[in-house]
């Protein structure tokens, strides 16, 4: 099967055997031998071909068209930025309640808020972001788990 998928793999690029094996880091020797199924790469070529072509693991093992990587990564920093970009002023407005409810006094514009404490936007940022890559790489063990369980 592995051996099917690299060599399509290297015709859909419209790839030389010389150019996939010096993109993937191999000689061109060992990568006839892929396709022509007499040996198997080993796992670190695996990723490499994956990082370098960028197809998942799935594809190159089982033929599974998996998630695109690249997409799964835009889709995920795009949501980032909304919250961002949506919660930013909710927080200025939230950081001005507070100082008049401390100070009995506070800007009439909260937008001034942004500009004056940007290192707590900055360490909501990194918490949004610690999050999201957590679940991201987690989501994919509780959804194997939750399969698990319902069988």
């Amino acid at each position: 099967m592995i051996s099917l998928q690299v060599q399509s793999l290297r015709r859909k690029r419209n790839l030389s055997p010389e150019q996939f094996a010096e993109k993937v880091g191999i000689t061109p020797e060992i990568l006839c031998k892929w396709e022509n199924g007499e040996v198997y790469p080993e796992i670190n070529d695996v990723i490499a071909i994956c990082y370098a072509f960028n197809v998942s693991a799935d594809y190159l093992l089982l033929g599974k068209a998996g998630k695109d990587t690249v997409a799964v990564s835009t889709y995920v920093l795009f949501l980032i930025d909304l919250f961002i970009i949506v919660s930013m002023p909710l927080l200025a407005r939230l950081m001005q309640y507070l100082e008049f409810l401390t100070f009995h006094n506070c800007y009439s514009d909260s937008n001034i808020y942004l500009y004056e404490s940007p290192l707590i936007f900055l360490l909501i940022f990194s918490i949004v972001v610690f999050f999201t890559i957590l679940l991201y790489i987690i989501g994919p063990i509780i959804k194997r788990f939750l399969k698990v369980s319902n069988k």
